[in-house]
């Protein structure tokens, strides 16, 4: 067992139950091989907003303009042979760089159980994982657990001890760029790491607060404050914000102006739902769910497309309609 001891959601608060708490579950929460999830990147941010029930998140305006953007992708571990060296393994992630978290899946929730990294040069095979996300996770859900590893730099052996803590200790509505999101549950977890090595030794001390939405497999908005010491020197800190949606334009280009936005109706729906484009000829037009995969896809032959719904799942989709001259706008559209 990774996990020490998880605390679930305590009967005192049983009269929260008829609000709209999301849970978090293995089955709709976490990602699964081949899905990707594109994340746009800020480097500082101010706030993390308060704790609680039915809180509203604003970073509609905090987290612009955005400085980068990552690609995240997650597989079944068997696709590369260093795999072999996390046997517990059942899940990767990379950003397709020389980073990749190997993950396991089991009774206490999303393990970490392995690494690669520039840092440590090759594979660890964690000797005692951690539990990143307890579940089933609703409001007040909280864990703590151990972590231990061993590896070496330039030859010399490192021994990492850490403890890792988390807590749901909000759910309400949260606000990004070109995003609005309900229901959305926030995880926080915080990992204190010790390397201890004989030519160093390295503190490092890590805030993440997750904003999750059900059924998403993927954090709507990440905050992460992390902090590193060496040796006892003195404290490095940074910030990261990272979410899932659109990049912001302040302003509209005079290709795509106010009369070229486009109009998807009736929203919500649950028949036909009809996109109207001006001067749409041309104009890419795509569907994604809420994990990020697109469900459908089409070029406009003239101003207006007629798009069925039935072979879609109720709840909230992204359309997205890509002009001539690769300006894009996105409207967030409700199937029922």
């Amino acid at each position: 067992m990774h996990l020490r001891y998880a605390l679930p959601a305590m009967g005192a608060f049983i009269g929260l139950a008829a609000q709209a708490q999301p849970t978090l579950t293995a089955a709709n929460d976490i990602p699964m091989d081949g899905m990707e999830f594109i994340v746009l990147t800020v480097d500082d941010f101010t706030s993390i907003g308060g704790a609680g029930t039915n809180v509203s998140w604003d970073y509609w305006n905090m987290l612009v303009p955005n400085t980068g953007t990552r690609n995240f992708r997650w597989f079944n571990a068997s696709v590369t042979p260093s795999a072999a060296l996390v046997p517990s393994a059942s899940l990767l992630s990379t950003d397709g760089g020389t980073d990749t978290t190997f993950w396991d899946v089991d009774n206490d929730g999303l393990v970490q159980v392995g690494s690669r990294t520039n840092l440590t040069g090759g594979v660890i095979n964690y000797s005692d994982p951690f539990t990143e996300l307890k579940l089933p996770c609703t409001y007040l859900t909280a864990w703590t657990d151990q972590h231990a590893a061993s590896y070496s730099i330039s030859g010399f052996p490192v021994t990492r001890t850490g403890t890792i803590t988390g807590i749901a200790d909000a759910y309400g509505q949260l606000e990004l760029p070109n995003n609005y999101q309900h229901d959305v549950l926030r995880v926080k977890v915080r990992r204190q790491i010790t390397d201890a090595a004989a030519i160093a030794t390295t503190v490092r001390i890590e805030t993440v607060n997750y904003y999750y939405q059900s059924m998403a497999r993927y954090p709507k908005l990440k905050l992460q404050v992390d902090s590193v010491q060496i040796n006892g020197g003195a404290w490095a800190v940074t910030k990261r914000a990272e979410w899932t949606g659109e990049g912001f334009t302040v302003g509209l280009p005079e290709d795509f102006s106010d009369e070229d936005v486009f109009t998807a109706y009736p929203n919500p729906t649950d028949g036909p739902l009809t996109i109207e484009v001006a001067d749409g000829i041309g104009a890419r037009v795509e569907i994604a769910d809420a994990a990020g995969r697109i469900v459908e896809g089409f070029t406009l032959s003239s101003d207006r497309a007629l798009v069925g719904t039935a072979h879609l799942r109720a709840g909230a989709y992204l359309v997205s309609v890509t002009a001539r001259n690769g300006e894009r706008r996105v409207q967030r559209v409700v199937v029922q």
